[in-house]
């Protein structure tokens, strides 16, 4: 045997092992040691070769007697046991302690040291990992790359029912909603392929049967090849959400409904809108609106999500008194909403039945409209979700019928309002066309004059643009604009030769006269003042009052012009009739001196297109 051989052989070992060797006598000193030790008991070879195994060893390590024992008994020990550094601090260390005769047969030991500091580290992070994990009130879960739960906590458990002994092993997919396990199938590969992390939501089923709608965070782990996944029950949050939604389109549409009834001109037209607004707010398939009837049937007017030919089967299943009709008869008898499901509400028309089923209808809700007490139709809707007397959907039925019945009420009122303004205009008119004839019959040589003067100055301010009510108002002043004449006596009107000053003076104080008569009654027009001025003049040489320009108000000019027009173009007592064409010389002559400039213009382009039989 070559001894020196294999004394180099142990002594490269002792040097550079990775381990730390110490050599002890039976009494514990240190004989040697090797770098390794030397490094993890920071001290040299020559400081530990001063000191006894005591010194390096924590001796309150409750191992330490179990190991001193156990060497003393085999020879060996293995052990871990708490060491101390030079500075004083200690780590733990995987000890092998060993008996051995040296060449002399004088025992010494051999002791083997492996720091565990890292491994004590790692297994202290991974036992606060476990315990992080299991504690958590998060629910998290750990899948193998077949998306098979190779663990779970315990609020994963308690979220979904399910023991971990009855998760662990199974597909993830099995407790997926079947309708969302391709899109989460999909996620999933997406997750491996493309990116580590992802979100994604699905529907998740409990063991108790519930629906839950979680919200996943997941990271897969390439290196330990699984996924860690944390969920988190979302169900009340997206509730919540589709809630507040739905709250929104409801006010949305409200809003719409009430902006309407103030453009709304005929009911039939309010109920369409209506029908077409609720049609897919709050999972509103359908909607439609009857009256009732005098034979207290209901009529449908309007609908949203019917065609025409269903709208029809609906008033067919009313005649024949089938079971559809029901609910919004009691809805009319009660006064109050009545809702029914769709089966009882449509089973008895297969029109209807075969509509709501492919509408996947769930409740059918009648609710009354009622105009101050009569309640005068219902409106029907088919919601696709369940609607009980609880539910904030009821309360907005109910609202949107009210605003049906507060429309339907402005429009009658309009209605009977235009009825009354009509009967009262027309009676306004038939009065002042009987005022004018009175007027005539005191001067048989004017008959018409009256007449002839509105229509020409109606259709003078239509050509000038003016709007409706100001025509009407000069259709007016045109038959009364001669009404002061009442108080002149006959003759003087009748009279065939020239007036005398005194007659003339009379003559020319009828407008004032009429002034007088009309300025206490209440017109929407200037009636009064126009009549007062129709006599005056741009230049001022007009009566009674010489007014020039603008101070003579636009009735005034246009009156003056088309009273001067039919005048010259008729017979008086005192003179043959003069002709149109002299009438249009005598304007347009003394257009702008006498006559407002563009009155004339008017004037002359409405007796160019129609001289209103005006005669020569």
């Amino acid at each position: 045997m070559n001894f020196e051989f294999y004394k180099d052989f142990y002594q490269s070992i002792f040097s550079h092992s990775a381990d730390g060797v110490l050599l002890t006598s039976p009494d514990g000193q240190i004989l040697a040691a090797n770098p390794a030790a030397c490094r993890m008991l920071g001290r040299t070879e020559e400081e530990l070769r001063r000191l006894g195994r005591s010194d390096v060893v924590d001796t309150s390590d409750p191992h330490l007697a179990t190991a001193l024992a156990e060497h003393a008994r085999n020879g060996v020990a293995r052990t871990e046991l708490t060491l101390i550094r030079g500075d004083g601090s200690r780590f733990p260390a995987e000890i092998t302690a060993t008996v051995f005769h040296d060449g002399n047969g004088s025992p010494q030991t051999s002791v083997i040291i492996r720091d565990n500091s890292e491994r004590r580290q790692l297994e202290l992070e991974r036992e606060q990992y476990v315990r992080f994990f299991q504690l958590s009130t998060d629910p998290m879960c750990i899948a193998d790359p077949f998306g098979c739960f190779k663990h779970v906590n315990q609020a994963f458990a308690k979220l979904t029912g399910y023991t971990a002994d009855e998760l662990i092993s199974r597909p993830f997919l099995d407790f997926v909603l079947p309708e969302d396990r391709q899109r989460t199938t999909d996620e999933m590969k997406l997750q491996v392929a493309v990116r580590p992390s992802l979100h994604f939501e699905n529907r998740y089923v409990c063991k108790n049967g519930q629906v839950l709608l979680l919200s996943w965070t997941a990271y897969f782990d390439k290196t330990d090849n699984v996924t860690y996944a944390t969920a988190r029950d979302i169900s009340a949050q997206r509730e919540l959400e589709e809630k507040n939604q739905r709250i929104s389109d409801i006010l949305r549409c409200v809003r719409r409904i009430n902006e309407h009834l103030l453009v709304a001109r005929e009911e039939d037209e309010l109920y369409r809108f209506v029908c077409n607004a609720l049609s897919g707010v709050d999972r509103i398939v359908g909607a439609w609106i009857g009256l009732k009837t005098p034979e207290a049937m209901v009529r449908p007017v309007a609908a949203a999500g019917f065609d025409i030919a269903l709208l029809q089967a609906l008033q067919d299943g009313q005649d024949q008194g089938t079971e559809p009709w029901e609910p919004t008869r009691r809805a009319l008898h009660e006064r109050k909403p009545v809702m029914a499901s769709s089966a009882e509400a449509n089973g008895a028309s297969p029109a209807l039945h075969e509509a709501a089923t492919r509408l996947a209808v769930e409740t059918v809700v009648s609710v009354p409209i009622q105009v101050e007490d009569d309640v005068i139709g219902a409106m029907v809707i088919w919601s696709a979700r369940p609607v009980s007397a609880s539910d904030e959907s009821l309360q907005f039925f109910v609202e949107v019928a009210g605003d049906i019945a507060v429309g339907v009420r402005s429009l009658r009122l309009s209605r009977q309002l235009t009825t009354t303004l009509k009967s009262l205009h027309d009676a306004l008119m038939a009065t002042v066309e009987a005022i004018a004839k009175l007027v005539e019959t005191r001067d048989p040589y004017t008959a018409g004059h009256e007449h002839r003067v509105a229509e020409l100055a109606s259709a003078i301010g239509l050509r000038m643009g003016l709007p409706a009510q100001s025509i009407e108002g000069l259709r007016v002043i045109g038959h009364l604009h001669d009404l002061g004449k009442i108080s002149i006596p006959a003759e003087i009107l009748s009279k065939p030769t020239r007036l005398s000053p005194i007659e003339m003076e009379l003559v020319q104080s009828h407008p004032e006269v009429g002034y007088e008569i009309l300025k206490g009654l209440e017109f929407p027009w200037p009636v009064a003042q126009a009549v007062l001025q129709h006599h005056e003049r741009l230049d001022g040489s007009g009566y009674p009052n010489r007014l020039q320009g603008d101070a003579i108000s636009l009735e005034a000019r246009i009156i003056a012009v088309a009273d001067t027009v039919e005048a010259m173009s008729t017979h008086r007592p005192y003179r043959p009739a003069r002709g149109l064409a002299a009438a249009l010389e005598e304007i347009t002559s003394h257009r702008g001196q006498l006559y407002d400039p563009a009155v004339v213009d008017a004037c002359v382009a409405v007796l160019k297109d129609n001289p209103l039989q005006l005669p020569e």
